[in-house]
């Protein structure tokens, strides 16, 4: 009757016990208990309480007490371990008649309860997480508009006015409520000069910047620079076009008075700076504001994993990267601009058309790509910027555990693969960078990715860090020696873990470049 009132109470309710005493050594009169704990079925054979439940060990003190009788009992709460699968349980220690010199265990098991509750928490914190990070963005987003000084507007693809901030509103003298919704027509006169181009745009894409005379809602006329760019939806087919206008009526009004006088030029000569200063700090500012070339969302997949750290400087960033989906494959481009600020900042623009625009064949022959971008790049490049880029596609079949990464370097850092094991190695050769040599060539790379590995693209950020002591990680064995100590589980947790050791490396030098890296992994 007892051994099946055990039975009962061990399987229905997941409740199991056992004897000890001062020799520490556990009874077992609840064969159950063995089998729950996921040990050997030795009946009738004592063990060692701290092999048994080696979570007691440092308080073998406190359960001597329990079983001489000094107190009453000791619980010791959420015990988890893994056994066939991951179970959960409390540990009870009750004593026995005093003086009798041992104690009752009592195994509760709150597996199930256990499991729920942390299914639960984990959903919670999740949307908690989200709505947090919608929330700072957006605040974060109005919060720059609403203090940058130079006006601005967006509207839709049909000419509604969609937001702007304060500086507009003082502008076209109307505040939100007379603006949003409306045409631009209808909230400034003679406003056909914030409108041009805005139907090339909406056909080519792009970036303008033009200078125009305009009367503001006051009817004083203005002397103006407009900046516009146009954005896509994640539907590709509904678009917003952005303006930004600089007021440079004073800057004008200042450059007829030097035409009149030479005196007049060396006193003003400080102010005149000191408005182009203001003016270009403005078109810093406004392009932070509006910048949506970086790329935050990626494409989904079943056979990798895509994740992201860009680490730009106080100033505008040089580096880029886009990854775009096709059948069977995915697009990689990855560049880094020699210098930043508003100049650097137009040839990503120039770099985000180019790769939007290439066709699909191309990214499956990246010597040729970039072949291509060098040749049209070289031809127009009057300011003699270069910049390094790794373009190619990670190929893969999903019949296949496998994936190729073809691809082209244009004086780029090598890429790194991460091997399941933990082995790091650089990949593939480096040719000029790009916009240096009118006819160059670029060699094709291919390299197999195998599930569990990952692959790394990164700019020159992370290898050209310096310590205060004038060292550098560099492009060699150290600088694979630091993926190597990130490895982690995940993609997410492992390029968490390459940035924190960059952070570390530097120490309280500041950061003097751009630090990009971009992960794979093959699931």
């Amino acid at each position: 009757m007892e051994k099946g009132l055990n039975n009962i109470i061990s399987s229905r309710f997941g409740i199991f016990y056992a004897v000890t005493g001062t020799s520490l050594m556990v009874k077992f009169h609840d064969t159950r208990l063995i089998e729950y704990l996921g040990y050997a079925d030795e009946s009738g054979k004592d063990m060692p309480l701290q092999e048994l439940f080696p979570e007691i060990i440092g308080i073998e003190k406190d359960i001597m007490e329990v079983i001489r009788g000094e107190r009453d009992s000791i619980t010791i709460k959420r015990i988890n371990r893994t056994v066939t699968g991951e179970i959960y349980f409390n540990l009870h220690f009750f004593s026995g008649a005093l003086g009798t010199g041992y104690s009752y265990i009592v195994v509760e098991d709150i597996t199930e309860s256990s499991m729920s509750f942390r299914e639960a928490q984990q959903k919670r914190n999740e949307v908690i997480i989200k709505n947090l990070e919608l929330v700072k963005r957006e605040e974060f987003v109005s919060t720059i508009l609403e203090t940058i000084p130079a006006p601005i507007f967006y509207r839709d693809s049909s000419g509604r006015c969609l937001g702007c901030n304060k500086a507009f509103e003082e502008f076209v003298a109307k505040n939100k409520d007379e603006i949003i919704g409306r045409d631009i027509s209808l909230i400034l006169k003679n406003s056909s000069e914030l409108l041009r181009f805005d139907d090339e745009m909406k056909k080519y894409g792009g970036i303008k910047r033009y200078e125009s005379g305009i009367a503001d809602g006051y009817g004083k006329e203005r002397h103006l620079i407009i900046n516009k760019s146009l954005f896509f939806g994640p539907d590709q087919k509904s678009s917003v076009i952005v303006s930004a206008i600089v007021d440079i009526t004073e800057r004008k009004r200042m450059e007829e008075q030097l035409k009149f006088t030479m005196n007049e030029l060396e006193l003003s000569e400080k102010n005149l700076s000191d408005k182009i200063r203001i003016m270009e700090n403005n078109l810093l500012i406004a392009r932070r504001a509006v910048d949506t070339l970086i790329q935050k969302e990626f494409p989904e997949s079943d056979k990798f994993d895509i994740d992201c750290r860009y680490l730009p400087l106080e100033q505008i960033g040089g580096d880029f990267y886009s990854i775009i989906p096709f059948d069977g494959f995915m697009g990689v481009f990855v560049c880094d601009i020699t210098g930043h600020g508003v100049a650097s900042a137009l040839f990503l623009s120039l770099m985000k058309y180019f790769t939007d625009k290439i066709k699909p064949d191309l990214w499956i022959n990246p010597s040729e790509y970039l072949s291509i971008i060098n040749r049209e790049y070289f031809r127009g490049n009057s300011m003699f910027y270069f910049f390094s880029a790794i373009a190619g596609a990670i190929i893969y079949d999903n019949n296949s555990s496998t994936m190729e990464f073809r691809f082209a370097n244009g004086g780029h850092p090598h890429p790194v693969i991460l091997k399941k094991s933990g082995e790091a190695f650089f990949c593939g050769g480096n040719d000029a960078v790009i916009g240096l040599f009118d006819e160059q060539k670029f060699e094709e790379n291919r390299i197999c990715i195998e599930s569990g590995d990952m692959l790394f693209l990164y700019t020159d950020g992370i290898p050209s860090t310096y310590r205060e002591d004038g060292s550098i990680i560099g492009f060699d064995e150290p600088l694979l020696d630091i993926f190597r100590k990130s490895r982690r589980e995940n993609l997410r947790e492992t390029i968490n873990a390459v940035i924190n050791e960059v952070e570390i490396y530097r120490g309280e030098k500041k950061q003097e470049d751009d630090i990009l890296l971009l992960g794979f992994y093959c699931k």
